[in-house]
């Protein structure tokens, strides 16, 4: 399979990164110079999560230690074998870590919608707790025919001055030491729909920063009374 990675940004990509399958895999990357393609080295990092038809799926990324310039293309070379499986992946425990020489970040607890985690800076030598928490702000509802508040311009309850937590945590993986997945769920009997969303967490190296991505997989309907869900840290 050939597989080219475009970076239109204005610094270097250190680890392009792109969507596989669970496996093993040999990777070469293009050498413009020699005019040849030559082996470099990969990981793959895997989670559980759900298709659009809500059916379980395995959902993995290869990640290559091969740089692509500013505003260059990377052509690789991807041999993908079934027989092996090059991933990690295994149920969080607290104390697991995510390093990439220059950040450290610990998973120390949970909250009910949180997690909370140590942050290691190497160059200065601090270490900061870090919480991570999934919250909402309920809506109007209009009684007179309009639209509920949502559809549009989001308008909060009267008098709320704090958001309410949203969903709750139910479990977590680690894959390779480079990636932490967090799994939150909750029946909401008034949408009738569950509040589902995926958190996953990994070290930017490029820019040296923690990079929070959350899939939200529980907008309530048109006509429902909505809410709006935020991060706070």
């Amino acid at each position: 399979m050939a597989v080219a990675v475009h970076n239109p940004a204005n610094i270097d990509l250190s680890q392009p990164r792109f969507a596989a399958f669970s496996g093993d895999y040999k990777v070469q990357v293009f050498n413009s110079q020699s005019q040849r393609f030559e082996n470099v080295e990969s990981t793959l990092t895997c989670s559980n999560d759900l298709d659009k038809t809500l059916q379980p799926v395995y959902s993995c990324f290869l990640t290559v230690d091969s740089p692509v310039a500013a505003h260059e293309v990377g052509y690789f070379q991807v041999d993908y074998s079934k027989k092996a499986q090059q991933d990690e992946t295994k149920p969080i425990q607290i104390g697991d870590t995510l390093t990439n020489g220059e950040l450290t970040v610990s998973f120390k607890n949970t909250e009910s919608a949180g997690l909370v985690f140590d942050v290691t800076d190497k160059a200065s030598g601090k270490t900061e707790e870090l919480t991570f928490r999934l919250a909402y702000w309920l809506s109007a509802v209009q009684f007179d025919g309009g639209d509920n508040s949502g559809d549009y311009v989001f308008r909060p309850v009267a008098e709320m001055y704090k958001p309410l937590p949203y969903s709750k945590y139910l479990s977590g993986t680690i894959s390779n030491g480079k990636q932490m997945d967090f799994y939150f769920e909750k029946y909401n009997r008034v949408e009738d729909n569950y509040q589902r969303v995926w958190v996953r967490l990994t070290i930017d190296s490029d820019t040296q920063n923690l990079k929070f991505d959350v899939d939200m997989d529980s907008i309530p309907g048109q006509k429902l009374n909505g809410y709006e869900v935020i991060v706070e840290f």
